[in-house]
């Protein structure tokens, strides 16, 4: 199985490349953050096969009230996956189990109304 690498721009899927229009800005470095997947829209999306609302969730890791959803996501920076099937994240039913952590400044994309 072949890895796409940053250097691949052909085979991303970048924002520029799909139909919605959206602007960005960046969230500043140095707070730790919790990016993952909200897995009812994914479910949603798989379901009904079409691109739906924005799905990537981005939060401080202390403030989990504090989500926000964006379209598309660009760290900055280096960023840890966790795998925690026995300690899943807060308020996500169960289901927040594999997701990233950072501290690096993230580029989101966030869908024009």
């Amino acid at each position: 199985m072949e890895m796409m690498t940053q250097n691949d721009p052909e085979r991303m899927c970048t924002p520029e490349k799909t139909r919605w229009k959206t602007k960005t800005h960046v969230l500043k470095a140095g707070v730790e953050r919790i990016v993952h997947v909200l897995s009812p829209v994914l479910r949603e999306r798989m379901a009904s096969g079409e691109h739906g609302p924005p799905m990537i969730g981005i939060r401080p890791a202390r403030r989990r009230e504090e989500l926000r959803v964006y379209r598309h996501a660009e760290i900055l920076g280096s960023a840890t996956l966790m795998d925690t099937p026995d300690d899943p994240l807060p308020d996500t039913n169960g289901r927040g189990i594999c997701y990233l952590v950072t501290t690096a400044a993230i580029k989101v994309y966030t869908d024009i109304e």
